[in-house]
């Protein structure tokens, strides 16, 4: 795993690359061989959200001038699995919605296609002692379809909420919910002010909503952030990070939020309110003037996301109030040796055929 590239013998399933984050010129050619791409896609973003111990690589496979490309996150297995399969490595998505990407809609794809891809698939896992894969896919350039034969399961689809920024406030406010529009109405007695800003006290008060929130939601360690962490992301993502904050009348942030920009797609990717703050109702406005300075840059979409944990709950019926444009995030998994697999979760004392994936894990990646 040392090498910039490892190649792969192509034969008749195309050429394809495995390329590291050390070498970001080739990890963005890739990204741009495959069509639309996002802020998640993006080296910078991958080494922020990477674990220590682990390494991200990206996958690019090309066959009859289509072109893949697949961020995935190489985890050692525990030591206890290793002995008992031999394979060193599972993989997964990292945080957030940096699924596969295509130049071509994959339902245009024909099965023989899908099943050369699926092979090429197989043999990259082999070749990097990849036991399990774990694919979270990006909603708005979903490439789901490819992944419809070999080793791969559909294991979810749950729904996500986007507004569309080619329409002005007023248009936009058409789409919205009447509790939406009366949300914003309420809130617009409190004074508050909406900005784009990277300043200390932005990222003292977003770090501050942001803990309160996860706390009130019991959210695993794994999710929490510091200031110093918070400073890195916004320096290291530059000009794709942007954090906005909702100020009383005397300075205090109330809410705030960052959003993650590229490619005319706007993320909402963390954010939090003060709980002494709720009744304001400042999250709503602030998100609205984001979809408003976006609208103005010509950005096409402002992705929501969805429920908590993908479930049909409060964060997603307030995310349905700014409009009706729903998009499908899905997860997939492949399990590429069945009997090493069922080997790795005996070898921990855990059921092979546990909902949970994989079954010889018990935890996924934070944020």
């Amino acid at each position: 795993m040392d090498s910039r590239h490892i190649g792969l013998n192509p034969g008749h399933i195309g050429l394809s690359t495995v390329i590291t984050l050390d070498d970001e010129s080739a990890w963005l050619a890739g990204l741009e061989s495959a069509g639309g791409y996002d802020t998640y896609h993006l080296p910078a973003y991958q080494r922020l959200a990477t674990p220590d111990g682990c390494t991200s690589v990206l996958l690019t496979y090309e066959s009859e001038g289509v072109h893949v490309a697949l961020p995935l996150t190489l985890r050692p297995l525990p030591a206890e699995v290793r002995r008992a399969t031999g394979y060193e490595y599972d993989a997964t998505s990292v945080y957030g919605y940096p699924g596969p990407v295509c130049d071509v809609p994959a339902d245009n794809l024909g099965e023989e296609w899908r099943r050369a891809f699926a092979d090429w698939f197989t043999k990259v896992c082999a070749e990097l002692s990849v036991l399990s894969v774990f694919v979270r896919t990006n909603p708005l350039l979903d490439a789901s379809g490819l992944f419809t034969t070999g080793p791969f399961v559909p294991r979810s689809a749950t729904p996500t909420v986007a507004v569309d920024l080619t329409l002005g406030r007023e248009e936009r406010l058409a789409r919205a919910s009447a509790h939406h529009r009366r949300a914003l109405r309420k809130s617009a007695q409190h004074g508050l002010t909406f900005v784009r800003d990277h300043s200390a006290s932005a990222v003292t008060g977003f770090t501050t909503c942001y803990l309160e929130t996860m706390a009130k939601h019991n959210a695993a360690d794994s999710y929490l952030l510091d200031e110093a962490r918070v400073r890195r992301m916004l320096t290291e993502l530059g000009e794709h990070a942007e954090l906005w904050v909702a100020r009383k009348p005397d300075g205090e942030v109330a809410s705030a939020a960052i959003f993650l920009r590229t490619n005319g797609i706007v993320q909402y990717h963390l954010g939090g309110t003060r709980t002494a703050d709720y009744a304001l109702g400042a999250a709503r406005p602030l998100f609205e003037a984001v979809a408003e300075e976006s609208h103005r840059r010509g950005d096409r979409w402002l992705h929501l996301g969805g429920g908590v944990g993908g479930d049909n709950d409060s964060l997603l019926r307030f995310k349905g109030g700014f409009g009706p444009d729903r998009f499908t995030y899905r997860t997939i998994t492949a399990v590429l040796d069945e009997e090493a697999y069922r080997a790795a979760a005996r070898a921990v004392g855990l059921d092979p055929d546990r909902a949970f994936f994989p079954a010889y894990r018990t935890a996924g990646l934070g944020v």
